[in-house]
């Protein structure tokens, strides 16, 4: 069982790993999507570069949602996916950086989960939050169904780019 205390914190553990790889693979499709939208949905127009970390690209598909006609099929599904994906984030950053507070071995394991509300105040305020294996299990399944429907919008973004093309080759060729 070492390092464990007990199996209910080994599993606490094991779905907090479930949950950042699953995070990870989450945002890749993130990155790609924002690729995508930047390449073939002219999304420079929106932005100079594409951004790379999380609330910048939170930020540039929800504007790029509102601003490009290529996005607007998509544009309600990309505003709550990205309001979503924001929301979940908080969480994966407690549980990826929070530091454990709890001075006592409980079972089953839970977790108080502690960071500074300000990193410029060393000293100052923390935000705690009571982290149980439940919610972890939630969050984990929450974060993986965002992944695929972030696949999923740029399969439909494809799609219609497809018909794009095979459309002007059709009138290109029809003349």
């Amino acid at each position: 069982m070492f390092p464990f205390h007990s199996e209910s914190e080994r599993d606490w553990f094991a779905w907090s790993g479930l949950l950042i790889s699953t995070w990870s693979a989450t945002e890749l499709s993130l990155g790609s999507l924002i690729d995508f939208v930047y390449r073939f949905c002219d999304g420079q127009t929106v932005e100079a570069e594409p951004p790379l970390n999380l609330e910048r690209r939170i930020k540039f598909l929800q504007r790029a949602a509102g601003k490009l006609p290529k996005l607007a099929g998509e544009k309600d599904e990309i505003v709550a996916l990205m309001d979503a994906l924001r929301k979940a984030s908080e969480f994966r950053h407690m549980t990826v950086h929070g530091t454990d507070r709890n001075i006592y071995k409980a079972d089953p394991h839970f977790a108080y989960l502690s960071k500074p509300k300000d990193r410029k105040i060393p000293d100052g305020q923390h935000i705690t939050m009571r982290v149980t294996q439940e919610q972890i299990e939630a969050q984990y399944h929450e974060v993986g169904l965002m992944g695929l429907c972030i696949l999923g919008c740029m399969s439909r973004l494809m799609s219609n780019l497809e018909n794009e093309i095979a459309k002007r080759e059709l009138a290109k060729h029809s003349r």
